[in-house]
C-alpha cells in the first residue's frame, strides 16, 4: 500500500533526488527517478511514500572524473638494460677438446666485453632484478654513466625485490601483488538491483570480519546467491565473508511495503543479527506471521541467529499514521535500545503514547529477548524525531535528533531559534534524562548519526543550512553543509568541524575498533573532508570519510556516475576495514570502473582497507 501522512509529512523524512532523463549508454532513451527539481537531502524514502525528513537542495553540473596513466606500468617493447642487445665480433682464438665426461678445456686469449666498453660521459638504463619484475610494484630500473677509463660504472638508483613488510604502502616483492595496501584501497564491491528501486541503508561487521547489510527493494535483487523474488516493497538481509563473498541472503515481506528508509541494526558479540523497522500488512521472519493492526505501519523488532534464522520476532502497534525507526543500539548487558518517531499514538509495551498533533520522538529499551523494560517519548509545540542512538558501557543512552519549535526531552524545554534545530541528550540505565542540548539557528540543522567510543566521547554527524556553534565557534554551511561534532560525556564540547561545503549532508556515523570515526552522506559541486578535495560527477555523489577520534582526516574518496549517489550506511570492522552501502541511479564508479544500474535505481556495497 502507499503510505499516507498528514501534511507535514513532506517537513520529516529525506526525499530522493527526484526524476530525470538520461540518455542509454546502448543509444537507447531511458528514464531514470532522479530529478533536482524541489529537493535536495537524496536520503531516500520508498518510491511512493513522503516522509518528514525533506531538506531543499539545488543540483548544478560538475565536471567528468578524469584518468590518468598508471605510473607503474612499463612498455612492454622496454628492453632488459642487463641484455646486450649489440652486434660485436669476436677476434679471440680459442681451442677447446672435449670428452664425454663434461670436461672442457677454454684455450682463448681472452680481450675485454666490447658490452663493458663505452664513451665518457654517456648513460643507460640498468636493471639486476630476476626477470618480470622490473616495472612491476615498487620495482624500477636505474642509471648507469660510463665513467673515464671508458668501462660502466655501478647501477644507480634502481629498486630490487625485496621482503613484504607492510611498513609503506606498495608491492616491496614486485610479484604483482600488495598483500599491504595502502589507505582506503577497495577490498571488494558490488551492486545489486534487476529493475525496481533497491537501497542499501545498513551495514555492520562482526568479530570474524564478515558483513552483513539490511536493504530494501520493490524489485527482484540477486547479492550472489540467486535472485530474490519481492512481493511487494520488501526487507532485504544479506551477509558476506571478509573477501567478498556471498554467505547468504534472504527476504521479508508481503503485498504491501515492509521495510524501507530506515533501519537499526547491529550484531550480538556471538553474532546473532537484530534488526528493527517499520511494516504494513504482514510480515513473517520466521518465527510466523507479525500482523500489522493499524491503517498504516506498525513497528518490527527481530533476532535472527548469524546464519539467518529466526530467533524471535515483536511488533509494536504504531496507530493510524506512519511510524519509523531510525536507529538501534546494543548495551553491554544484552539489551536493545530504539530511536525513532510516531505520528498520533504508539505502544512499545509500556503503554500508548499519543502524540501532539504533529511527530513525536521516541526512545525504548527492551531485554536481549525483546520484552520492554522501558520506554518514554519526546514532545512539544511542533514535530520531533530521534534520528540516532547509542549506549556507553555503563548503560547510559545517548540520542540525537532535530525538533521544529521546541521539544523536552526531560530537563524542560528547549526552544529552536529557527526552523529546526538539533538535539542531543544523555539517559541514564533507567531512561531518566541527564542532560539535554540543542544546536541552531535560524537555518535547518539535524543530527542524523551517533557514536560513543571507547573512552566515552559522543560524536554526532548531521546536516547543516545556516550557522552551528557547537562550542568551537560558528560553523557556516548556508549552501548545505554536512560536519561532525564531538562531546565528553558530560556534554562539553571537545571538538567540532565542517564535512564538505556546497549542498552535502551528513547520514550516518560509525567506528572501528581503534575508535577511528567513519562517516558518510552526499554532496553537489566540491567537497573538502579536510586535506581530500572531491568533486561530484553529475549531481550528487556519495561521500567516505575516515577521521581519528580527533577529528583529522586519514582518508577520504567519492563514488560518482551520472545521476545520482548516496551513501546510506558505513560500518568499520574491529582491524579497520570500512564498508559502505547506499543507493545510485544509472551509474557509480565505486574504485573499479563505472557500474550501470539495471533498472531504476541500484543498491551497492563495498569495503576498503583500513
Amino acid at each position: 500500500m502507499n503510505r499516507t501522512a498528514p501534511a507535514l509529512f513532506p517537513a520529516l523524512l529525506a526525499a530522493c533526488p527526484g526524476d530525470s532523463t538520461a540518455t542509454d549508454t546502448t543509444g537507447g532513451s531511458e528514464t531514470s527517478s532522479s530529478t533536482t527539481e524541489g529537493s535536495t537531502d537524496p536520503t531516500s524514502l520508498t518510491p511512493t511514500s513522503t516522509s518528514p525528513d525533506t531538506e531543499t537542495q539545488g543540483s548544478t553540473t560538475a565536471p567528468d572524473d578524469t584518468t590518468s596513466d598508471d605510473p607503474t606500468t612499463v612498455s612492454p617493447t622496454t628492453p632488459n638494460p642487463t641484455s646486450d642487445t649489440s652486434t660485436s665480433t669476436d677476434t679471440s682464438t680459442s681451442t677447446s677438446t672435449s670428452t664425454d665426461t663434461d670436461t672442457d678445456t677454454d684455450t682463448s686469449t681472452g680481450t675485454t666485453d666490447p658490452a663493458d666498453e663505452c664513451v665518457p660521459g654517456d648513460s643507460r638504463s640498468c636493471y639486476s632484478g630476476p626477470d618480470g619484475t622490473e616495472g612491476v610494484g615498487k620495482c624500477i630500473a636505474g642509471q648507469q654513466l660510463c665513467g673515464a677509463d671508458g668501462t660502466w660504472e655501478a647501477c644507480e638508483g634502481e629498486v630490487l625485490p625485496a621482503r613484504e613488510t607492510c611498513d609503506e604502502e606498495g608491492d616491496e616483492d614486485c610479484d604483482g601483488d600488495d598483500p599491504c595496501p595502502g589507505p582506503g584501497a577497495q577490498a571488494w564491491s558490488r551492486t545489486f538491483g534487476q529493475g525496481g528501486h533497491e537501497v542499501g541503508t545498513r551495514a555492520v561487521f562482526d568479530a570474524a570480519g564478515n558483513l552483513v547489510i539490511a536493504a530494501w527493494g520493490d524489485g527482484p535483487i540477486d547479492f550472489g546467491g540467486g535472485t530474490l523474488i519481492n512481493d511487494g516493497l520488501d526487507v532485504f538481509v544479506a551477509k558476506f565473508s571478509p573477501a567478498g563473498d556471498h554467505l547468504w541472503s534472504k527476504r521479508f515481506g508481503g503485498p504491501g511495503d515492509q521495510g524501507g528508509a530506515d533501519y537499526g541494526l547491529a550484531l550480538t558479540p556471538a553474532g546473532d543479527i537484530v534488526l528493527a523497522g517499520d511494516f504494513g500488512d504482514t510480515i513473517d521472519f520466521g518465527g510466523g506471521p507479525l500482523q500489522n493492526l493499524t491503517d498504516t505501519h506498525d513497528l518490527f523488532l527481530v533476532q535472527l541467529t548469524g546464519d539467518g534464522e529466526h530467533v524471535w520476532s515483536e511488533s509494536f502497534p504504531g496507530g493510524n499514521q506512519y511510524v519509523g525507526v531510525k536507529d538501534l543500539a546494543l548495551a553491554e548487558d544484552g539489551d536493545i535500545l530504539l530511536a525513532g518517531f510516531f505520528f498520533t499514538s504508539l505502544d512499545l509495551g509500556g503503554g500508548e503514547f499519543v502524540a501532539n498533533e504533529f511527530a513525536d520522538a521516541f526512545v525504548a529499551r527492551f531485554t536481549a529477548a525483546g520484552a520492554h523494560v522501558w520506554s518514554r517519548s519526546f514532545s512539544g509545540t511542533d514535530s520531533q524525531l530521534g534520528g540516532s542512538i547509542d549506549v556507553d558501557p555503563a548503560g547510559n543512552a545517548y540520542v540525537a535528533g532535530w525538533f521544529w519549535d521546541s521539544v523536552d526531552a526531560g530537563t524542560g524545554p528547549l526552544v529552536s531559534t529557527g526552523a529546526d534545530d538539533l538535539f542531543v541528550a544523555k539517559l541514564d540505565p533507567a531512561g531518566a534524562t541527564v542532560w539535554a542540548k540543542h544546536f541552531g539557528d535560524p537555518g535547518n540543522q539535524r543530527a542524523r548519526g551517533l557514536v560513543i567510543d571507547s573512552a566515552g566521547r559522543v560524536t554526532i554527524t548531521g546536516s547543516n543550512r545556516g550557522s552551528v556553534d557547537f562550542g568551537g565557534g560558528p560553523l557556516a554551511g548556508p549552501e548545505g553543509s554536512g560536519f561532525l561534532a564531538q562531546f565528553d560525556a558530560d556534554g562539553s564540547h571537545l571538538w567540532s568541524r565542517l564535512l564538505c561545503a556546497e549542498g552535502s549532508s551528513g547520514v550516518q556515523l560509525a567506528l572501528d575498533g581503534l575508535d577511528n570515526l567513519i562517516t558518510t552522506g552526499s554532496f553537489l559541486g566540491t567537497c573538502d573532508l579536510g586535506g581530500a578535495v572531491l568533486a561530484s560527477v553529475d549531481q550528487y555523489d556519495a561521500y567516505l570519510g575516515k577521521f581519528s577520534p580527533q577529528g583529522q582526516l586519514l582518508w577520504g574518496k567519492s563514488f560518482g556516475g551520472i545521476d545520482a549517489q548516496t551513501g546510506g550506511g558505513v560500518a568499520g570492522s574491529t582491524t579497520g576495514a570500512v564498508a559502505i552501502t547506499g543507493t545510485f541511479f544509472q551509474s557509480i564508479d565505486l574504485g573499479q570502473g563505472m557500474i550501470v544500474s539495471e533498472g531504476n535505481r541500484d543498491g551497492f556495497v563495498a569495503v576498503f582497507h583500513p
